[in-house]
């Protein structure tokens, strides 16, 4: 399990990993969010005249890695910023500890989507899925995309329009999941759903 230090501010949210091999790695963001299971800790700290709620949860998760996210590397951001020091690097969590702590903002897909439209930087690099990140500079042409970008992921890829549509029309691929599998299973979705934005019925 990785345990996490929360801190939350009028500025944005700060969070510390203990874990994974890397202590105390620092994770900022304005618009990220932690949610997990709180243990006892509940701390209030007074920094430059203002209260911060500091919570530490426990987060438990997969042990394992999204073989896309992982190549990108820490050289690879120093490269970039030798040639461009005023980039914007984000990055997707699911890239190594290592390279989400070098970044200047890490955050899923909708997170790295509303940094870009609601900041003004030089220019932005995006440590993500090509694709992704190729949508992300799409509904943004205004701002400057730098591109690190050799990465796909093969299984995404492997969903193309034409096999949805025919999905739909001939409906006739059914998977069916054992009852106290999918009970637990719909738990963990309606629990995910409750901090979604929107109200969303699990059927």
């Amino acid at each position: 399990f990785v345990v996490i230090s929360f801190s939350r501010s009028v500025t944005g949210y700060s969070y510390k990993f203990f874990g994974h091999g890397l202590e105390k790695s620092e994770i900022r963001g304005q618009t990220s969010e932690v949610r997990g299971h709180p243990t006892d800790r509940n701390d209030t700290v007074v920094r430059a005249g203002r209260s911060e709620i500091s919570r530490v949860a426990e987060m438990i998760g997969w042990h394992a890695k999204c073989e896309v996210h992982e190549k990108f590397t820490v050289d690879d951001i120093r490269n970039v910023r030798k040639q461009f020091p005023d980039v914007v690097i984000l990055a997707h969590p699911e890239c190594s500890p290592e390279v989400v702590v070098a970044s200047d903002f890490s955050g899923s897909t909708s997170a790295m989507i509303r940094y870009v439209e609601q900041t003004h930087a030089p220019r932005y690099l995006l440590l993500t899925e090509c694709a992704m990140g190729d949508n992300i500079a799409a509904a943004n042409p205004e701002k400057e995309m730098l591109r690190l970008c050799s990465v796909r992921c093969p299984h995404m890829n492997q969903i193309t329009l034409e096999d949805t549509l025919a999905a739909l029309r001939m409906n006739r691929y059914e998977i069916t999941v054992e009852e106290e599998i999918a009970k637990k299973a719909r738990r963990a979705l309606e629990r995910m759903l409750q901090v979604a934005p929107g109200r969303v019925v699990v059927d």
